[in-house]
């Protein structure tokens, strides 16, 4: 129980403000003017019960040159401080009715918000729900957390992997690294310039191979001869042939002379050949036999002559810039290739094959060895061979991609390539982290889906019992206080981030939704007075409380209650202010207003109860002193009398008194002046409204009758700041009204 404040400085008007009067007691009332302080208490003490140093850091004294500070004593005998914007110890829990909790809690003018309903939910879920609703929060909290983390693994992932879409990110992360990388980012880029390329690539031929021909069997070929086919024939032919330089030409001439001339006959003399061994030389030495092999060696020699060095080198070298061309385009299986320093031994094979190959021309019967040339002529052969091998896989490879690109996708290619690409980028930092940071944030959020699931489904299990529990108390509180209207479906839900709750307003036979808001419609806005939800916030509070396990352990604090509450609630409240202070651990009662401080205190245990007023000089010197209601009440009507009839009769002012303390001053002097002329005509807490109309129903001969204009105008002019705040009124118009206030007193 807080027993002093000791010491309050630089906070809320107070420069400083010390403790000058006993001990406060379990049942505490404190009276101070609007203005002077009661919300700066209650800011101090809610912040001293959560710990919060915002409470009080939002309140410091403007213009403060020193730290905000505070020392209270408590009845352990501990001494609980505030200094360096921290508490150095919790005086345990403090629940705080004022207009922070109506608007946290209820209503932020004239709708209840989302913010408004999730702060309600430990109100009517209490300690135990609380807990519940934090499990949730925490872990609606840590998923925004983690999914902000995963939201920029995925940003650093996306922006050094270009071209890759978020949409792609999760598989990009799973996917194992392959070992072939390299080689599918190749094969993948290789695809793209493939499908770019699709026009030329249709049109372009294969790199051709190297004419060889029969070059494989020319040592076959060389050693050939014609079975009988004497060598003498062919002496005598050619022995024949040189004699009567007759030359190379001649054997055509006298190959088709031999082949038609008639049988035994020569076709120029037409004298008999049969047993002339020249003639019998040509038909042995132009048989299709000799023909043939004839034939076949100068196949072989027009294939060498193909072969030449000049022409070998200007082949290959073509071949190599298409090579060079189609790997860009596709994986080729190596290309060919005939470097310099291997071109010399071949080209040396092919001279030396070249010259058996004439000497054979010469003497197409004569069987020709490779001799000693046999390896040379065999290697460059061989590696021809080698070389067209290679070129015919790389023409099945080409022919293959030439056929896929027909029905190619570039965009499917390229992001093929992309994703390849991309992998890449996986073994380095940054986006080797953000892989990590990705794949740890998304098993954590399928974790916490799980958590909060069963997190709030054992909320709304436990919500089902104590909702409903909840709202039967606040709607008994509501009918102690006499409203016309009820909660009705009390629940919790899960839209939006965090739980909150939902009610109703019931007002006779129709519903309207708290939050609900309109202009055209009834709505929140329109159906309930400021009174009414100032009734419900305050039942809301009660029930709160009243259902704390710990409340016997609890300080209950209310700033001004009562706010737009007509006089039956009034008294309702003060008796459930009377109550909780029978059961909580202390009950500290903060007002504006005398009289409901007085309603409280008439009716309390005295031993238990007792009353303070809180004062705060211009210069922020504050105290906390002694206080009677019932002196309160007497003086009050004495000074507020003397200060309106002289600002009324010289426009000046009294006792250091202000032109908002006159202004706040009107509407309690007549209210008072109006019960002692007409004792027991108006409850005691009737309101000046509620007198004007009483007097204008008894009708004109009502002695006050005249007056009813001026009252109600009175009225009009001081609500604005009946509890305060308001603006400086301005002087000519105070005057006025102050004017008025006298005539309707007279001499009373």
């Amino acid at each position: 129980m807080l027993q002093r404040l000791n010491v309050i400085e630089e906070i809320g008007r107070f420069s400083k403000l010390t403790h000058k009067a006993e001990a406060l007691t379990r049942l505490s009332l404190i009276f101070a003017r609007n203005g002077y302080g009661k919300s700066t208490l209650c800011a101090i003490l809610r912040s001293a019960s959560d710990g919060n140093a915002s409470h009080i850091s939002a309140r410091r004294k403007l213009g403060a040159t020193g730290d905000s500070r505070v020392q209270s004593t408590w009845a352990s005998g501990a001494t609980v401080s505030f200094s360096a914007g921290k508490w150095n110890s919790c005086p345990g829990k403090i629940h705080v009715f004022d207009q922070e909790y109506v608007a946290k809690n209820l209503h932020v003018g004239d709708s209840v918000t989302r913010d408004n309903k999730r702060s309600l939910l430990p109100v009517v879920l209490g300690d135990e729900g609380v807990k519940l609703a934090d499990e949730v929060n925490r872990l609606d909290a840590e998923q925004r957390a983690v999914d902000e983390k995963r939201k920029q693994a995925i940003r650093t992932i996306t922006a050094r992997c270009k071209g890759l879409q978020e949409s792609d990110v999760d598989s990009f992360c799973k996917a194992d690294v392959p070992a072939d990388l390299a080689e599918k980012t190749k094969a993948a880029a290789q695809r793209v310039s493939l499908i770019k390329q699709a026009d030329v690539v249709k049109q372009k031929k294969n790199p051709p191979a190297l004419p060889l021909g029969g070059l494989e069997g020319a040592a076959a070929l060389l050693a050939r001869t014609i079975d009988g086919l004497g060598q003498d024939a062919v002496q005598r032919v050619q022995q024949h042939l040189a004699a009567h330089d007759l030359g190379e030409r001649a054997h055509a001439w006298l190959q088709y002379g031999t082949a038609h001339a008639p049988e035994h006959h020569c076709p120029f003399c037409a004298q008999d050949t049969i047993g002339l061994p020249l003639v019998s030389a040509y038909k042995a030495f132009f048989s299709e036999g000799l023909k043939a092999l004839k034939g076949e060696v100068d196949i072989l020699s027009d294939e060498l002559d193909k072969l030449t060095t000049e022409k070998l080198g200007a082949l290959i070298d073509a071949n190599d810039t298409e090579f060079i061309y189609w790997q860009k385009l596709c994986e080729l299986p190596g290309a060919p290739s005939l470097p310099a320093d291997e071109r010399g031994p071949v080209e040396s094979g092919l001279a030396k094959l070249r010259t058996l190959v004439s000497e054979k021309r010469a003497n197409p019967l004569e069987p020709i060895a490779l001799g000693l040339d046999s390896d040379v002529i065999c290697q460059a052969v061989q590696r021809l061979q080698v070389y067209n091998e290679g070129v015919a896989a790389c023409a099945a490879v080409i022919d293959q991609a030439r056929a896929e690109t027909a029905s190619g996708d570039l965009a499917q290619a390229e992001k093929n390539h992309t994703k390849w690409v991309a992998m890449d980028e996986r073994s380095a930092d940054p986006v080797k982290a953000a892989v990590a940071d990705y794949l740890a944030a998304d098993t954590r959020l399928s974790e916490i889906k799980t958590e909060k699931a069963a997190a709030q489904t054992t909320l709304t299990t436990y919500t089902k019992t104590t909702m409903a529990a909840r709202q039967e108390a606040v709607n008994e509180l509501l009918a102690d206080f006499g409203t016309s209207f009820r909660v009705v479906d009390a629940k919790t839900n899960f839209v939006g981030r965090e739980p909150n709750t939902e009610f109703a307003i019931e007002i006779g036979a129709h519903k309207v939704k708290a939050g609900d808001r309109s202009d055209s419609e009834p709505s929140f806005k329109t159906v309930l007075s400021a009174g009414d939800k100032t009734t419900l916030a305050l039942a809301f509070f009660l029930a709160q409380v009243t259902a704390d396990p710990k409340l016997q352990d609890a300080i209950i604090v209310f700033d001004d209650p009562f706010n737009s509450q007509d006089l039956d609630r009034q008294f309702q409240t003060t008796s459930h202010v009377r109550a909780l202070s029978g059961k909580a651990c202390q009950t500290i009662v903060l007002s504006h207003d005398p009289r409901f401080l007085q309603l409280i205190e008439k009716n309390a245990d005295g031993a238990l109860t007792r009353a303070f007023q809180l004062q705060c000089s211009d210069a922020g010197e504050g105290s906390l002193r002694a206080w009677s209601s019932a002196d309160e009440l007497k003086s009050l009507y004495i000074q507020q009398s003397e200060m309106i009839r002289e600002y009324a009769t010289h426009g000046t002012l009294l006792n250091c008194e202000t032109l908002n303390s006159i202004h706040q001053a009107i509407r309690p002097f007549l209210e008072d002046y109006l019960r002692v002329r007409f004792p027991g005509r108006f409850p005691d807490q009737a309101h000046i409204f509620e007198m004007a109309n009483a007097i204008q129903a008894a009708g004109s001969s009502d002695p006050m009758a005249q007056y009813v204009a001026d009252l109600l105008a009175l009225n009009e002019y001081t609500r604005p700041n009946m509890h305060g705040g308001g603006t400086t009124p301005v002087p000519s118009e105070l005057r006025a009204h102050c004017r008025k206030v006298v005539k309707i007193v007279g001499s009373y």
